[in-house]
């Protein structure tokens, strides 16, 4: 008769004789009820300053960043261009003028000439 009210209290209270050999469990710990976090945990988390936010981001980053180097080095390279076509056109347009007082002092010598033949 105790054995039958011992069944009949655990079958009241609810418990068995596997729940209380499971404290012995080391697997005991691992209970989804266990391992559950909050969701607002995840929440507050800063999203950048999280490492493993980082360590997801880096490749889109980086690549992000070699476009930016790329296009700096491209407007780098294109001012080096125009600073060099302005220099050669700054020296045409010096050679152009040279002409023009040369083929200018020549018409005078000309029109002196003509002016002392009459």
């Amino acid at each position: 008769m105790a054995e039958s009210e011992g069944l009949n209290k655990e079958a009241i209270d609810g418990r068995s004789r596997c729940e209380v050999q499971d404290k012995d469990n080391i697997w005991h710990g691992w209970s989804p009820a266990a391992l559950k976090t909050k969701m607002s945990d995840a929440l507050i988390t800063k999203k950048k300053g999280s490492p493993t936010w980082l360590h997801r981001r880096r490749p889109r980053a980086s690549m992000a960043d070699n476009l930016l180097a790329s296009k700096l080095e491209l407007v780098e390279i294109l001012k080096k261009n125009v600073e060099i076509e302005a220099e050669k056109k700054n020296l045409l347009l010096d050679e152009q003028l040279k002409q023009e007082r040369l083929k200018t002092e020549l018409l005078e010598l000309q029109l002196s000439l003509a002016k002392n033949k009459n």
